[in-house]
């Protein structure tokens, strides 16, 4: 499994379609293609080859599942918060805006136990978490993730990619506020208006 280098290839590709796509929702929905292909890629491999190691298993799913994972939770939510954006309604936006980072810090807040152990950078945990022999042990903890692929995931590589998207999309959201609040919504970098385009998945499909 070269890993490394399909990981390298769908980051460069995401820089590719930041930089044709002005259009957030166009960029959005190309980059989630591409992120569901690799991890569809990952999952037949995986099923195919077994791991030599339980280091290797947790190498997989802490950190290469992650690259194209945290990106597709990531694009999912932004896709969903622009679609539903108040159009043409400053103060309706800012409001929309603050009610989503709320939603967010709420997340944070209920998993703050799990962020903390993320943000220490301990590995005490990581049999129990990144390997999928303990699934039935340590139960799924947000209720998005209803259904879990016993081949593809463990009790934490899903909540570990929704907690670093989280990450991402404060920082999105804060740079939208800002852009709304000095009138640059919608004209960075030469984007194009928002529109509404086709979309083939549900927002909580990630996997």
């Amino acid at each position: 499994m070269n890993s490394q280098l399909q990981s390298k290839k769908l980051l460069k590709d995401l820089d590719e379609f930041k930089i044709q796509n002005g259009n957030i929702l166009e960029q959005a929905y190309l980059s989630i293609k591409a992120c569901r292909k690799l991890l569809s890629s990952y999952k037949k491999e995986i099923i195919d080859t077994k791991f030599q190691t339980i280091q290797d298993e947790i190498n997989f799913f802490k950190k290469v599942k992650q690259v194209p994972l945290i990106r597709l939770i990531y694009f999912s939510e932004i896709h969903s918060f622009e679609i539903q954006l108040p159009k043409g309604d400053k103060d309706a936006q800012l409001k929309s805006i603050k009610k989503k980072i709320s939603k967010i810090n709420r997340f944070f807040l209920y998993n703050i136990d799990f962020g903390r152990y993320v943000n220490s950078g301990a590995t005490h945990f990581d049999k129990e978490y990144y390997t999928r022999d303990y699934l039935e042990t340590f139960h799924i903890t947000t209720s998005k993730f209803y259904f879990q692929d016993p081949e593809f995931c463990t009790p934490r590589d899903m909540l570990l990619g929704k907690y670093k998207a989280y990450d991402l999309l404060v920082i999105y959201l804060d740079k939208k506020k800002h852009r709304i609040r000095n009138g640059l919504n919608g004209k960075l970098n030469g984007a194009k208006p928002i529109e509404k385009i086709h979309w083939p998945f549900s927002n909580t499909d990630y996997v």
